[in-house]
């Protein structure tokens, strides 16, 4: 409301300089007017019009002074953080309010883990993979140890692929191939075992 008021005065201020020096007695006549037959001699027109262009021309520094310094205050405080009062925000409310929205979060989580599943279904158990029984000895005097792993599976397809069995024992899974009845038949086992990529197969006594 006072920035409006003080830039119309100073409106007024700028048109009344204009005038004013306009109307001054100059080489070229100006606009024709402080001369000739008047009731004021040219001397008292001229020394008013000073006197009026100067304190026009203060007024008109003052009021541009004045509207810059309030333009200024008025900018002030006009931050985002001002605007949304930063300073008023309890810190520790706000801590306070988060840690109960995980704790929150948190029961509920553990609530859907407990419910039991749609339609009466059981949850999956892991299974772990049943190995055949060690094949007997059949009369068979030799056997291939083919290769002895840690992991039951891959025995066990390894195992299946060479038409062998799986021994475990000491940890771990030995697949073997036999028995042979004869060192010979027990030595064509073992290099087919090598062809296929297993060239640590041996022959051993059963």
């Amino acid at each position: 409301m006072l920035l409006g008021i003080l830039l119309a005065i100073h409106i007024i201020v700028c048109i009344a300089l204009i005038g004013v020096i306009l109307l001054q007695r100059s080489e070229g006549g100006a606009l024709g007017m402080g001369g000739g037959n008047s009731f004021m001699t040219a001397r008292g027109t001229g020394d008013l019009l000073t006197k009026t262009t100067q304190i026009l021309a203060a007024a008109f520094f003052g009021l541009s002074l004045l509207l810059t310094i309030l333009s200024g205050h008025a900018k002030q405080g006009s931050s985002v953080t001002d605007q949304l009062k930063v300073q008023g925000i309890d810190l520790n409310a706000l801590q306070k309010q988060q840690q109960q929205n995980a704790q929150r979060a948190a029961q509920q989580q553990q609530q859907q883990q407990q419910q039991p599943p749609v339609g009466g279904a059981q949850p999956l158990q892991a299974t772990t993979p049943q190995l055949a029984p060690a094949r007997p000895a059949a009369g068979g005097r030799y056997i291939v140890q083919v290769a002895a792993l840690s992991n039951a599976s891959r025995a066990q397809a390894l195992a299946q692929s060479l038409g062998g069995f799986v021994k475990p024992g000491g940890g771990l899974h030995r697949v073997q191939l036999g028995p042979f009845a004869t060192a010979s038949e027990a030595e064509a086992a073992r290099r087919r075992a090598a062809g296929a990529g297993y060239g640590d197969a041996r022959v051993q006594a059963n």
